[in-house]
């Protein structure tokens, strides 16, 4: 009789103990659950905020963003330099063609820039329109010029427009140094375009 008791007492702990890890593991799933879901979230509202929608490249506000920050992180010894890519004749193209032709093109340019542009040392947003920029580390301006040749060359076969494209090296240690650089690069972008179509 006692042994029968000790039994079934041993059993009704071990069930009590099981239901005990059941309930906690699923206590421990819902939290692991509701993390998921908080990160995805958060996520989320991120990219809202810091993507461009049609593209996926980071936005204006990332790309002024990411400006400042690295304004207040480089030195003098730091190599950065700032690319700036339009898309030749692309109010023609939207007339043309209509406007879901026009995202289409401008999807295919972020695709292209992606490519040519790795995120191991490149970050590339659009900046508005049909207007890119994308801030480049760690090369030399010979490097890069030799590739931004390479890339404007190819951009009519490989995205069915042309692409014009300016870059210059930061120059740290003055005042609005990365500003200044995307504003000679955006000069040197329009320069390439003229040379362009005053050759036709």
């Amino acid at each position: 009789m006692n042994n029968t008791i000790m039994i079934t007492c041993g059993i009704t702990l071990l069930l009590s103990n099981i239901l005990i890890v059941h309930e906690l593991l699923i206590v421990k799933r819902n939290t692991l659950n509701s993390k998921n879901i908080q990160q995805l979230e958060e996520k989320k509202w991120h990219d809202a905020a810091y993507k461009d929608e049609l593209t996926l490249l980071h936005n204006r506000r990332s790309y002024i963003e990411e400006m400042d920050a690295i304004e207040r992180t480089s030195n003098t010894q730091t190599v950065v330099h700032a690319v700036m890519i339009d898309v030749d004749n692309f109010k023609k193209v939207n007339d043309s063609f209509g406007h879901r032709f026009g995202d289409s093109v401008l999807k295919k340019t972020a695709d292209f820039i992606r490519e040519y542009f790795p995120t191991e040392n490149c970050k590339a947003f659009r900046i508005g329109g049909d207007e890119f920029a994308v801030i480049v580390n760690g090369t030399t301006t010979e490097a890069l010029g030799t590739q931004i040749e390479h890339i404007a060359k190819i951009s009519m076969e490989q995205i069915g427009c042309s692409l014009s494209i300016g870059y210059a090296r930061v120059k740290f240690g003055i005042n609005k140094a990365m500003e200044t650089a995307f504003e000679h690069a955006d000069r040197n972008m329009y320069l390439m375009k003229e040379s362009k179509f005053a050759n036709k």
